[in-house]
């Protein structure tokens, strides 16, 4: 059975490339507003002086049908009712646990189309609506609609739009998310209302499934955790950094992911010279250039978004070039390639996709994004909300469409295994937290003005990543040690954590 899901999973996306489409069972509703980051399949872009897109004070809201199946999806020929042996309305109704047949299965969505990280919102969103596109729309005869709310990077947004989408609109399970603020917001909420929560975007707090104000049953991580960080922080050890500069935008979910970061750096034998915590949103990074300490051999920087983007198209003007190496944690410079060109060059990061992967169902994904969006290249961001879809309906076919039983759907969501993706293999692990491959890319010149991110090392199942015992990481005050780490070493961390 996998394999015949995997074969209509290409099959999908080979026709999607040749410039046809898998029929949908039901045509999308149109969006109850369009969001400003949303059109012509361009994402926004940013100058380094320009103001950042204002944020939404009404998160638009899309209705959608969306297609589906059981493992890695396929056409809409090979309808999810056949492929879940359901012949008849009544048979699709005792499948989905009472729920008539053509009762839609609502996923809502939490996702960041508008403000400062609207270009990582649309590349998720574009690579979920790629998913639908190309897979049938059903799972044991029951539609599959998202329910899509803007947040804008908000956590106070974020929270109320969930409470909307769970008591209005009424859904089966949220997932999206953009930043580990939004998931701070919404995760008491969610364990509130038992509400099946799936991160697919990025909340990497290293707490956020260990800590008891957010953690519970109903939450799971898919997206990027503090494994991508961590690694990331022992390869720049392992590459020669010994003195690190650690540039994050300022906000509790980006410290706690700097803390993370640190803690890997300094065990290691590292030391961080110098943070820097430029407030999220900043048009001119000239000041913060200009400070960048002359000790330093490297840069620990995450500031995904815009904030990001205008790191990239100013940073060449003010740094001495390969003065410092710069690592890019995800979401900041080097996930616009295809914008900044040749000013990333050098850079590295760690990323859960490349679009290199040679596996079919990716070569088949690429081929079939390059006709939808030309000169526009696949990044983890597409990649996540694209696997976030198929990790979903795989789980719904499991339970048969039946997300009434909702300790069913909850095991199903931890217990999915895919084997099949464009990502490669990816699971969850004990805590529900994402294991999956990871590549280290850097920015080489491919061409007069091009430049392509090429593996540099790629690091078999990678989870959270932390090396540290549960004991430990309670010991840590992570997301407050904010101004603490210059100076700290192997033998002070060591002793905070006994």
């Amino acid at each position: 059975m996998r394999s015949w899901h995997y074969g209509l999973a290409i099959c999908g996306l080979l026709l999607a490339a040749c410039g046809g489409t898998a029929t949908p069972a039901s045509s999308p509703a149109a969006p109850a507003s369009a969001p400003a980051s949303s059109a012509a399949g361009s994402k926004p872009a940013a100058s380094a002086s320009g103001a950042a897109p204002a944020a939404a004070g009404a998160a638009s809201r899309t209705a959608s049908s969306a297609g589906t199946s059981a493992a890695a999806g396929g056409t809409a020929a090979g309808s999810a009712a056949a492929a879940s042996g359901s012949s008849s309305a009544a048979a699709g109704a005792a499948a989905s646990g009472g729920a008539a047949a053509d009762t839609p299965i609502k996923i809502g969505v939490l996702q960041d189309l508008t403000g400062f990280a609207a270009n990582n919102g649309k590349d998720w969103k574009d690579g979920w609506d790629m998913y639908w596109a190309n897979n049938p729309n059903t799972v044991a005869g029951r539609p599959i609609q998202s329910v899509v709310a803007d947040v804008a990077g908000q956590p106070d947004v974020a929270l109320t739009k969930a409470k909307q989408l769970v008591e209005n609109d009424k859904v089966d399970v949220i997932t999206g998310f953009g930043f580990s603020i939004e998931c701070f917001a919404v995760a008491p909420y969610i364990r509130q209302m038992q509400m099946p929560t799936l991160v697919t975007g990025n909340c990497a707090a290293i707490h956020l499934l260990t800590d008891p104000k957010y953690a519970s049953p109903y939450l799971m991580r898919l997206g990027n955790n503090p494994g991508t960080g961590t690694t990331l922080a022992g390869y720049m050890y392992d590459q020669g950094a010994r003195n690190a500069i650690a540039f994050t935008g300022d906000n509790s979910g980006y410290q706690e992911s700097v803390d993370a970061n640190s803690t890997a750096f300094v065990s290691k034998g590292g030391n961080v010279v110098q943070e820097l915590h430029p407030p999220v949103g900043t048009t001119d990074y000239g000041p913060y250039f200009s400070q960048f300490d002359p000790k330093a051999d490297s840069v620990f920087l995450f500031i995904p978004g815009l904030d990001g983007l205008r790191f990239g198209q100013t940073y060449q003007n003010y740094l001495q070039p390969g003065k410092y190496k710069i690592f890019d944690l995800a979401g900041g410079p080097t996930n616009e390639p295809d914008q900044l060109k040749t000013k990333i060059l050098g850079m590295q990061t760690i990323v859960r996709y490349d679009q290199g992967l040679t596996n079919p169902l990716n070569q088949a994904f690429v081929k079939a994004w390059a006709a939808k969006f030309p000169g526009r290249i696949p990044n983890y961001g597409v990649a996540s909300g694209y696997v976030g879809a198929q990790y979903i309906v795989a789980a719904l076919a499991k339970v048969n469409g039946n997300t009434q039983d909702k300790q069913a759907f909850l095991d199903a969501l931890y217990n999915t295994t895919l084997d099949q993706t464009i990502m490669g293999p990816v699971h969850l692990d004990k805590t529900h937290d994402l294991v999956s491959d990871a590549y280290v890319e850097k920015a080489v010149a491919a061409g007069t003005g091009e430049v392509k991110l090429e593996v540099q090392q790629t690091l078999k199942d990678i989870g959270d990543g932390s090396g540290l015992t549960q004991a430990q990481l309670d010991k840590i005050p992570f997301g407050t040690l904010k101004g603490k780490w210059v100076g700290m070493t192997a033998a002070q961390l060591a002793a905070m954590t006994k």
